[in-house]
């Protein structure tokens, strides 16, 4: 077998530096300064993130020879973008090391061994989770006015840990992040993997004092985790920072406290929209939710909870993925994706089914593998599938969090991690799933533009599929429509949102070739009027309006550019919503009030279609929800990084109406 080549994409410590070298070189002889700071900075193999200095020392001196030999190149006495960036890698890896030695001081100080740790984590996760949903009902409960009205468009925040004000289901995610992280280090660290998944051998059910030690870990774990997250964002977002080595520039009563600290900017604005996707998203299976719910009630039947959840998920999948849920082809580790769906619900139902309100010991149930796989035929899965179901949601090295993965082994018992499943939302268990076993989906792309396609042709137009050879050129179109002097070009794009930055970078690049395809494909509609002409007559005159629409709520609120030429980037729920109706409705105490209109007469015409094209409400309403705080997160002792933290807050029913009439008067000075 032939060695793999080496490649500073992906160059990893330790490697021949000799070799390296020359690499460096060739390197220089193509390159300047902004593709030397994106080929190290997306390398995520310089980051040392567990204890290695070996390692550590070899990412400074690679680092060193690769900025000497820029600077030979170039001719230069300093590369500042260069040397800042490169500087950035090594305070990364410093940081890395400070959370990294508090942890073992912790572990070291505190005497726990493997299953303490991993018990008084998941219980104290468990305690967690019952604090946070008894302050969620809390306020809830408290909004409520004295006529029994309750807000919608209110914000619902509690406190954190670290008394920041914070959405429940983030704060349920952050827990669970911790303890994910605590489990998966502890796996490694203890060498517990047998196979697929790790074996933590016996639960310790944990005292007051157990529970006291592990919370410092916990702590450590979501530490590690944001800090890992926000280092993230600034190597592959692009987001801005600044590194300062002392307290020079901290206000003078908290010098005493502060000795560094790495300064992070906001989000960028397309990681701003990537977090309005995933509230439509959340925003989207709700109305679903309830669609379902009052559809049963009309019919006379009560659904449960969990029923309602399994079949607003089916429709939330079927839609979002346009995809038959039961087609074999779209298997995911031998299980469609409806016996995913169907076996997460049984797993959903059996945690729900033994919670006891406010009692700890009701979300950590305890199985035999034999009774476990039982209770899950018992509701509804055949033997086969529930064996296989369950053979791949044990937690285990390849798991990317604890929410599909929420069965954990202890020797010959299975536990059932019941915060992570009694209130989940099955249809993101199912994308979890898909995501972490990078399973691609046969057929996306057609079942997008199939829907597309309906939904033009239901509404009167004569939507065309393209597929064209002039000269050795192909160009192939998914959907076209001509409405009156325009020529609208579909280009269906169907994939999961990002949640990390790596994800996020990658789609973003992949959204510039996206673009750069599209342009193509007009300008053959250009170069070659003929096609125009062949599918829909005339071709004197009209505008060519490129577009790319996304399966998942995902849309831009500026045009992408490419050759001079815009680009606009919608979803198909964005596009449904436009022709279902003009009226946009709020509902606040089972009456209905119209807030915008998007059609300016009694049908919608290509002018009104442009204006929800350039200008998306959905986008714009659901960005003024989020907010930036600055916030100190501490790394180490008097080491932090202080950052400007996204948090999503509703701003009331008022608002959202003055936003909406707002949204109505630029409408009517662009007509």
């Amino acid at each position: 077998m032939s060695k793999k080549k080496l490649s500073l994409k992906t160059i990893k410590p330790l490697s021949d530096m000799s070799k390296v070298e020359k690499l460096i070189g060739d390197f220089l002889n193509d390159y300047g300064e902004k593709e030397i700071v994106d080929i190290v900075l997306r390398n995520e193999r310089l980051l040392i993130k567990q204890p290695d200095n070996d390692s550590k020392r070899w990412v400074e001196e690679y680092l060193e020879i690769f900025y000497q030999a820029a600077l030979d190149k170039t001719g230069s006495t300093v590369l500042q973008d260069v040397a800042d960036n490169f500087n950035l890698v090594l305070v990364v890896n410093s940081y890395f090391e400070k959370i990294n030695n508090a942890r073992f001081d912790i572990q070291s100080s505190n005497n726990l061994n493997m299953q303490e740790i991993v018990s008084s984590s998941l219980a104290r996760g468990c305690e967690d989770y019952i604090e946070i949903t008894k302050r969620a009902k809390e306020l809830a409960v408290s909004q409520i006015t004295e006529n029994n009205f309750y807000d919608s468009e209110s914000s619902s925040l509690i406190k954190d840990s670290f008394g920041n004000m914070i959405d429940p289901d983030d704060a349920i995610s952050s827990v669970a992040e911790s303890i994910h992280l605590v489990l998966k280090s502890t796996g490694f660290l203890e060498g517990t993997q047998k196979g697929e998944f790790f074996d933590f051998k016996e639960f310790l059910y944990p005292d007051d004092d157990l529970l006291n030690k592990v919370s410092a870990l916990n702590l450590n774990a979501m530490i590690w985790h944001n800090f890992d997250f926000l280092q993230k964002s600034i190597r592959h977002n692009g987001r801005r920072w600044r590194y300062h080595p002392d307290n020079s520039k901290v206000p003078e009563k908290y010098q005493g406290d502060i000795d560094e600290y790495l300064e992070i900017d906001k989000q960028t604005n397309w990681n701003c929209l990537e977090m309005v996707a995933n509230h439509r998203l959340r925003q989207y299976s709700k109305e679903v939710y309830l669609n379902t719910y009052y559809s049963y009630k009309e019919q006379g039947r009560n659904l449960s909870q969990n029923e309602l959840n399994k079949k607003s998920s089916l429709v939330v999948l079927e839609r979002i993925l346009s995809l038959d849920l039961s087609d074999e082809r779209n298997s995911c580790l031998g299980l469609t994706l409806l016996q995913w769906l169907d076996g997460y619900a049984a797993l959903c139902k059996i945690s729900s089914d033994l919670y006891n309100e406010g009692v700890l010991d009701s979300l950590i149930p305890r199985f035999k593998k034999s009774d476990l796989v039982s209770k899950v035929v018992e509701e509804g899965l055949p033997l086969g599938v529930a064996e296989k179901f369950l053979d791949n949601i044990v937690y285990g090295p390849k798991s990317i969090d604890i929410y599909d993965t929420p069965v954990i082994k202890f020797g010959d018992e299975y536990l059932i991690y019941g915060p992570t499943l009694k209130d989940a939302l099955l249809y993101e268990l199912v994308f979890s799933n898909v995501t972490r076993n990078k399973q691609r989906l046969l057929n996306k792309g057609d079942g997008l533009e199939n829907k597309l396609f309906y939904t033009l042709q239901k509404q009167g137009f004569d939507p065309k599929k393209i597929k064209e050879k002039k000269g050795r050129e192909e160009y192939e179109y998914d959907v076209v429509i001509r409405w009156d002097d325009t020529l609208f070009v579909f280009e269906c794009k169907n994939r999961a949102l990002a949640r990390e930055p790596i994800t996020s970078r990658n789609i973003k690049d992949d959204y510039d070739d996206h673009a750069k395809q599209l342009s193509r494909l007009c300008k053959g509609l250009e170069d070659y009027p003929g096609i125009i002409s062949k599918y829909f007559g005339d071709n004197t005159k009209l505008n060519i309006v490129p577009c790319i629409v996304n399966g998942m709520p995902f849309s831009l609120d500026k045009p992408l550019h490419i050759d001079e030429r815009e680009i606009l980037v919608t979803d198909i729920n964005s596009i449904n919503r436009f022709f279902d109706s003009s009226e946009i409705q709020y509902n606040l105490q089972d009456e209905a009030f119209t807030v915008y209109s998007q059609w300016s007469g009694p049908k919608p015409t290509v002018k009104d279609f442009l204006f929800h094209l350039k200008y998306p409400y959905q986008v714009e309403l659901h960005k003024r929800y989020i907010h930036d705080n600055y916030e100190f997160l501490p790394i180490s002792y008097k080491v932090f990084v202080k950052v400007a933290l996204p948090r999503y807050k509703k701003l009331g029913w008022e608002d959202t109406k003055n936003f909406f009439n707002r949204f109505t008067e630029l409408k009517d000075c662009l007509r």
